[in-house]
This record gives structure tokens, sequence and C-alpha cells, in this order.
């Protein structure tokens, strides 16, 4: 059953999974890694795939799902999950969900870590992938942060989380990676780029002054505002980026 919305992509071998709307949701899954990046919501099909949950920020649509997701877990008798959250927030979210469990009279494990820009996650999969989350420094209204995943030393897949774009100069893995799932929160109608700073998001212009600097395979744009129809900001992004800057850019 499908009981949350979202949409997915095979990219190369990896396959992306998630939605993200400013203000609404932002969750992501890579089954292929048993990963998620964010939890603003928790589709019931994505918890088999999720055994570690990297968590950029906590503003409501990036953590609303996270309780569902450990209940979840327990519930299909799955190992308990790791969650790394930012460090500044480590006792605000471990007050968040025993909050949780004291609502639900439930006592579900999991582990949820604090973590700072440099720590380096290192695991090896069940079928034998040497995996390497590296948290990065990104630039929000609250702490943040992003995140590079490697595969045998190969920066694989980016997330940038919500951060003003200067985070992606500071972070040359942002566009090197294979895949870069950015947020582009403005698309021009609506919100200039001086008003989309002020809110320490990232504007489709930030992005047009960078183009010549990514190399990714593919970039997924994404958190667009929800005050935007989704047709209108498509065709913003066609208007200037006619290419799609080659075919990498996907509008999701």
């Amino acid at each position: 059953m499908r009981d949350i919305y979202y949409r997915t992509k095979k990219l190369g071998d990896l396959t992306v999974r998630g939605a993200s709307r400013a203000s609404i949701q932002t969750f992501w899954n890579v089954p292929e890694y048993e990963l998620g990046l964010d939890a603003g919501a928790h589709p019931s099909d994505f918890t088999v795939k999720t055994h570690r949950l990297f968590i950029t920020h906590t503003h409501r649509d990036h953590i609303t799902g996270l309780y569902q997701y450990i209940a979840r877990r327990k519930k299909t008798n799955l190992a308990p999950p790791e969650i790394y959250v930012p460090e500044y927030s480590l006792e605000a979210v471990s007050r968040f969900l025993g909050a949780f469990q004291e609502l639900d009279e439930a006592c579900y494990p999991y582990t949820v870590h604090g973590i700072n820009a440099g720590d380096l996650i290192e695991w090896q999969t069940n079928d034998g992938r040497t995996l390497c989350v590296e948290a990065l420094e990104t630039f929000h209204r609250i702490p943040s942060l992003g995140y590079a995943v490697y595969e045998n030393s190969v920066p694989r897949l980016a997330y940038t989380g919500d951060t003003l774009p200067d985070a992606l100069d500071l972070n040359p893995v942002f566009y090197e990676a294979e895949i870069l799932i950015m947020e582009m929160t403005a698309s021009g109608t609506g919100y200039t780029p001086d008003l989309i700073h002020q809110y320490e998001h990232t504007h489709l212009q930030d992005v047009l002054e960078r183009q010549n600097r990514f190399k990714n395979r593919w970039i997924v744009a994404a958190h667009f505002t929800c005050k935007q129809a989704f047709p209108e900001l498509c065709r913003n992004v066609a208007a200037h980026f006619p290419d799609r800057l080659g075919g990498r850019l996907i509008v999701w």
C-alpha cells in the first residue's frame, strides 16, 4: 500500500525515491543503500529499505515522519534504526521522540546520534558494498548539515538539504558527486534571490550562475516553494535552462 505520494527514478544503478516541497514535506530514500535522507513523511514502503536515516535539520517539513519511521521498523520486526542528526539538535530530537513514545504508550527501540560537519559514518551493506557518509557544513536558519555518500571512496550521491548557495562552493563534492539532490526553493516568480536568501534558501539564479561548475551526471532540483504551481515552476526552469544542463537537470 502506498500511503504517501512520492516519485521514483532510476539513475544508473541507484534508485532515488522521494518527494520535496517547501513547508510541506521532504523525504528521500536510496533503497540499494538502505539509506534515508530527511523524514518530513515516511511512506510505509520505505520502511524495509531505510536502516540508516540522516536528518539535515529539524524544521517540521523534514522531521515530521521521524517517529512513524521508528514505529514501523519495530512493527515489521526490523532491526532498530540508526538516526543521525546535527549535534546541536540531539537533545531536542531525543525529547521529541520521547514525547511521542509517552503519547503512544509504546517503547520502540532506536539509536540517535549527534554529528557535526566533517564526521564520517562508515558501514558495509549485506551485499558487500563499502559505504561512507560524510556530514557537510551548510547554511540554513537553524543548524543544518548536508551529506555526501561514498561507495568504495567514490562520491555517488550528495544532498544539500536546505541551505544558502554558499554551501555548494564550500563543499566541492556537491559539484562532483554522480547524483546531486539539491534545493531550488524559488524559480523566479514572487521571490527575488535577495528575498529567498533572507530565508537562507537557494534560488534558481544561484544555480544559473554556477551552471558551469556542476560536473554531476544527474542534478535533482527539488524543495520548490508551495506557493507556486508545479507547471509554472517547470516553465520557469525550462526558460532558464532550455537544454536542462545537457539533459542532466531533473525537476522533481
